[in-house]
């Protein structure tokens, strides 16, 4: 939705600014991410392709989301390889102000009584790696990027467990790049082709904006960077911020398919689960995906006690999420593009007690 919206309707050559053959069918389907710790990762958005935890980049992250809710965003190009940006809603002392805010949130505490002595079992479980029948905690732990740093950011792991490709496929599709092809920002990144990846041209938009506010993210930096980079110029931290968001758009790419292992600090709170919700409770997640339920009710109420997530008694809404497990070839394959549940098959040779214990243990975090 964010590249159809940007590529579809904000950077045509037309009056309307809209280039139709850029706008696609929204049929990859994602999970919205927790916000606790959001500040905490070094990577965002569930494929991993833009990097997080720092003041810039996180304006890089809000920036690009506010381009994906509609906010109002028409790029020009009057001088070749200079397009101005001006024409744009982006609120940056808004983000700004709302970046300190989400900072300061915590993992919701779970609300239900707990085995404490059944909770310590699991803890165990979730240290065993994949050679023991879990792998937990090699993943989703909390792994500093730098250890030495007491302020280090969480590593969040990009790789493939074999779940719904559907949203990483998103990455790449090439799009006509509009009123933006050959811009560029001098000493920062190349001029951008035409076509280009749908990414590459949300990174440019992006970059284009910040630049409107490079300033006042280098001030803001320079007062909220917890990780220091010894600098208190201004000018200094501006260079700074205009490389650490240019080399943003340079990231490498991941094996196809893969997506971020983020920490699971307040995992209870966050069903359904996989990047695409197609699992809906921790207790289906420890099963074979050949064993997973194929639909389910969404709504808002929660199993504490049993499977922990999505009660499977809905009376909110009026909706049931069709999802399985088929190979490719299979016929039913193109109904469930985008909400396949296969993957992520780890733990599912536990016993039950184990699985009970290792589901009391996430409760805790």
């Amino acid at each position: 939705m964010i590249f159809d919206r940007l590529a579809g309707l904000d950077i045509g050559k037309t009056a309307n600014h809209i280039i139709q053959t850029n706008i696609g069918r929204a049929n990859a389907p994602t999970r919205y991410p927790f916000l606790w710790n959001a500040g905490r990762q070094n990577k965002t958005q569930w494929p991993g392709f833009a990097p997080n935890g720092t003041p810039a980049t996180a304006v890089i992250r809000n920036v690009g989301e506010v381009l994906g809710v509609f906010g109002r965003f028409y790029p020009t190009q009057t001088i070749p390889g200079f397009a101005s940006y001006k024409d744009n809603s982006v609120d940056m002392g808004g983000l700004l102000k709302l970046e300190t805010l989400i900072d300061s949130l915590t993992p919701p505490p779970f609300r239900w009584p707990v085995d404490k002595a059944l909770a310590q079992k699991g803890a165990e479980i979730y240290k065993w790696t994949v050679a023991q029948g879990a792998g937990c905690e090699g993943c989703h732990g909390i792994l500093l990027v730098d250890p030495m740093l007491p302020a280090s950011l969480w590593n969040t792991p990009v790789v493939n467990v074999g779940t719904d490709a559907a949203e990483w496929q998103v990455l790449g599709r090439s799009v006509d790049t509009g009123v933006l092809a050959g811009s560029r920002m001098p000493l920062f990144t190349s001029p951008l082709t035409n076509p280009a990846l749908a990414s590459s041209t949300l990174g440019n938009a992006v970059l284009g904006i910040m630049s409107e506010h490079i300033g006042e993210i280098a001030i803001y930096d320079l007062d909220h960077s917890t990780l220091g980079t010894g600098s208190n110029s201004v000018l200094t931290k501006t260079i700074d911020v205009g490389t650490e968001i240019a080399a943003s758009l340079t990231q490498p790419k991941t094996a196809p398919g893969s997506y971020e292992s983020r920490v699971m600090q307040g995992i209870w709170a966050a069903a359904p689960y996989l990047h695409n919700g197609s699992v809906p409770t921790l207790a289906d997640l420890l099963k074979p995906a050949k064993d997973r339920p194929t639909s389910f009710k969404i709504g808002p109420n929660y199993d504490p006690t049993g499977d922990v997530g999505l009660a499977k008694d809905q009376t909110k809404f009026d909706f049931t999420l069709q999802t399985g497990c088929v190979a490719p070839t299979d016929p039913k394959a193109k109904a469930l593009y985008g909400n396949s549940n296969c993957g992520h098959e780890y733990g599912v040779n536990l016993t039950p007690d184990q699985k009970r214990a290792l589901l009391e243990y996430l409760k805790t975090l």
